[in-house]
């Protein structure tokens, strides 16, 4: 791959300011908070490796400027390390962990962090009119592993104070703030047993929605859904047997009262209100991750990003591996950046579809496993999108709502405006549709507006024509009508997006539309059409169209999309290459 290429796709930076010593077993959580609150992983917990103490300090980074900070949180969790911690909301939710002390303890306890306010809140107590039924609480435990699902604190596994496993699943209701079920699993000895070392387990806050029926235009490209309760289908993915690697995924999916049980099973006891699958049977691919230790993961648009330490008897890596959601295909996902230094730990960034690695890029990995230690001097920084992974745009507006705006617009319901091509041809449609969804003419709108009234009052016999306000370059908008300099496709495209915020249409979808669409929403910044426009090419990038799909996303500035066409380009180019060598060699 060429250097420059390579840079792109993944990256380190040096972190600042009050940077964290190196650590065993904190927790790295990337805030909840959007924008315009400044994009933050807080860090909590874990034990110093210099002198071997445990702390409870939290610190932020932030991800725009690199910059480390203590925070005083006030009071919170004891220290601890191996702990889990959950986002809920615009909460952090800790659970369990271990203390060093005399003998080592675990914890049972949960504590909230406010990402606003940056404090620890209150130990929850059940919510009015509630009690918390002794039976259900969870035993104490550290290295476990824990997700949310529909507003739901989801525990497995991890380790009694003596090492020995945990076979239990607890459900904890974050709302009202109890423990709803507690579900003993087949010990088994030990076959299935979940913890940190070897397991992970992740959720998501939406679902992808794809596509099953290639003609149906109003479904060309897959979207997201937001989940219920800030959660979905929980995906636990475990290796055992590092020498020869044993690998197991299961889907623990919420229920409800109308869905049909899943069969008993030996390995596990799915807990009320869900149901576990096992789908290790459905993982396939040319290479499949190697084992991994301290594995973290995460969802990512129709991805499970699986990264974790690879030891090998004369080497060790950082490993980094994405499992379609859909095809059940593995993917090596083979960053540069992750060839020399320590790279220690992972946390998955889904919105910006970017894999974070905290380590220090000139320690030695291996020394730094032995040590256990966690650092955070640098950061590797991997673009997931220019690999073609990152969450589609959300729909925004229904299908059956979409097909009633593109009727509107070809039957010229409620028109009271003209949209005019290059060519003169006139478009009907709403100035409402348009004012409401597309900020650049509202604007250009309240101007119009208010440079006519002073011209009224400057002189009241002027014709209503000499109030245009000329020329908003390239488009020029009058009391009647918006001339816009592009073909009359494109302004019929550009029009079916503004009533349906999507491209539903196979108009839209055609490779000249969708490039002019993109330079549209450039020039005014249409964000949502920017993005729809990018993921359409992302789909339809293929080898054959690479070119043509660079050249776009050059010209517009589009790099995550420029960059993975340019790497299949060159991938195109080696193949070529290779089978050209094959064949003179067989000639020869």
């Amino acid at each position: 791959m060429d250097a420059s290429l390579a840079h792109l796709m993944g990256w380190t930076e040096t972190t600042k300011g009050d940077v964290p010593p190196p650590l065993t077993g904190p927790s790295i959580t990337v805030s909840p908070l959007p924008l315009p609150h400044p994009p933050t992983v807080f860090l909590f917990g874990g034990k110093y490796v210099q002198n071997r103490r445990l702390t409870n300090e939290m610190w932020a980074m932030d991800l725009s400027t690199r910059i480390w900070e203590r925070v005083d949180a006030g009071r919170g969790p004891g220290p601890r390390y191996f702990h889990s911690m959950n986002v809920w909301e615009d909460k952090l939710v800790c659970f369990g962990g271990m203390s060093d002390t005399d003998p080592m303890s675990v914890h049972d306890d949960i504590w909230f962090f406010d990402c606003v306010s940056r404090r620890w809140l209150q130990p929850p107590t059940p919510a009015p009119g509630l009690v918390q039924d002794q039976g259900l609480l969870p035993m104490a435990r550290y290295a476990h592993l824990s997700s949310v699902s529909r507003g739901q604190l989801v525990v497995f596994g991890g380790q009694h104070s003596d090492n020995s496993w945990i076979y239990e699943v607890n459900v904890f209701d974050l709302s009202k703030r109890i423990w709803v079920s507690k579900t003993a699993q087949p010990e088994l000895q030990g076959q299935h047993s979940k913890g940190a070392y070897r397991s992970v387990a992740t959720s998501s806050k939406s679902h992808v929605i794809i596509p099953t029926k290639p003609g149906d235009q109003s479904a060309a490209h897959s979207f997201s859904l937001d989940e219920e309760g800030e959660g979905g289908d929980i995906w636990c993915y475990s290796n055992y047997d590092f020498a020869k690697v044993r690998r197991e995924l299961d889907l623990i999916a919420p229920t409800s009262s109308s869905d049909i049980e899943t069969p008993p099973s030996e390995k596990y006891r799915s807990p009320p209100s869900f149901a576990m699958q096992d789908q290790s049977g459905r993982m396939r691919g040319s290479s499949q991750p190697p084992g991994l230790r301290f594995p973290a993961g995460g969802i990512v648009g129709n991805y499970f990003i699986l990264c974790g330490l690879y030891l090998a008897s004369s080497s060790a890596a950082f490993s980094i591996w994405a499992l379609n959601l859909d095809t059940m295909v593995w993917k090596h996902i083979e960053p540069a950046v992750l060839n020399s230094g320590s790279w220690n730990r992972a946390v998955i960034w889904p919105e910006a579809a970017k894999v974070l690695i905290f380590g220090n890029a000139s320690y030695n990995l291996a020394e730094d496993y032995g040590r256990r230690a966690v650092n955070l001097d640098h950061v590797a920084v991997i673009s997931l999108e220019t690999y073609g992974i990152y969450c589609p745009p959300r729909l925004q507006v229904p299908a059956k709502t979409q097909e009633l705006g593109l009727t509107m617009l070809g039957e010229r319901l409620a028109s009271d405006f003209e949209v005019v091509s290059n060519d003169g041809r006139k478009i009907k449609c709403s100035r409402k549709v348009l004012s409401e969804r597309w900020p650049w003419f509202a604007e250009q709108e309240a101007e119009l507006r208010k440079a006519t009234a002073g011209i009224l009052r400057e002189n009241p016999t002027v014709d209503i024509s000499d109030t245009l306000l000329g020329s908003f370059t390239p488009a020029k908008l009058a009391p009647t009508c918006l001339n816009i300099p592009e073909p009359f496709p494109v302004c019929v495209a550009l029009l079916q997006y503004f009533y349906t915020l999507n491209l539903s249409t196979p108009l839209q979808n055609r490779a000249s539309v969708l490039s002019a669409l993109l330079f549209i929403a450039k020039q005014y910044k249409i964000e949502r059409l920017a993005k729809i426009v990018v993921h359409a090419l992302h789909e339809r990038l293929e080898p054959n169209v690479a070119v043509g799909i660079y050249e776009i996303a050059t010209l517009s500035g589009d790099q995550e999309l420029q960059v993975r066409a340019l790497q299949m380009i060159h991938t195109a180019k080696t193949a070529s290459s290779s089978r050209s060598n094959r064949q003179g060699s067989n000639g020869a």
